[in-house]
């Protein structure tokens, strides 16, 4: 949302257009507040001072809308599996692990990336976000996977007590 936004005639149009159809409208606070017939939405404030905040907080808000959000958490889930360091599989670990609600296919996916990715095996950090996320989907968790992840074999190589 805009002040070029506002005075728009063909955004006003189209915005009036998807709201009469009940199609999903996200509106992303930039200088001016919702009006007209989306005032009563919330808007999510954008700052380009914290650019990568404000994009997950769209993000974050878009997989969480069920009628739109299985193309977003598969691609959070490939974002997942592809981390290729351990500060990539913490932090994705911990952005998306336990944020959202996922599907059988879905979780099954998550589980594929945490048996074959050693960044994400191997990686004592990412340990809390994995068995929070076990403990949530426990049906898909027998205790032959937990008892290879809490292994020598995977993440505790690298752990010391």
């Amino acid at each position: 949302m805009t002040t070029k936004f506002m005075e728009s005639f063909y955004c006003q149009q189209e915005t009036g257009f998807a709201y009469c159809r009940d199609i999903e409208i996200l509106p992303i606070y930039i200088t001016k507040a919702p009006m007209g017939m989306i005032s009563n939405l919330q808007a999510i404030k954008f700052n380009t001072d914290k650019f990568d905040d404000s994009c997950w907080k769209i993000v974050s808000h878009v997989a969480k809308k069920p009628n739109i959000k299985n193309p977003i958490l598969d691609a959070l889930i490939e974002w997942f599996g592809d981390s290729n360091q351990y500060v990539d599989s913490t932090e994705r670990g911990r952005m998306i692990l336990n944020e959202f609600d996922y599907s059988t296919r879905q979780v099954k996916a998550i589980r594929r990336h945490i048996k074959r990715n050693d960044q994400i095996y191997n990686n004592k950090y990412a340990r809390d976000y994995i068995f929070a996320f076990m403990k949530k989907y426990k049906e898909f968790f027998d205790e032959e996977f937990q008892g290879w992840y809490d292994s020598r074999e995977a993440s505790r190589m690298f752990m010391y007590y």
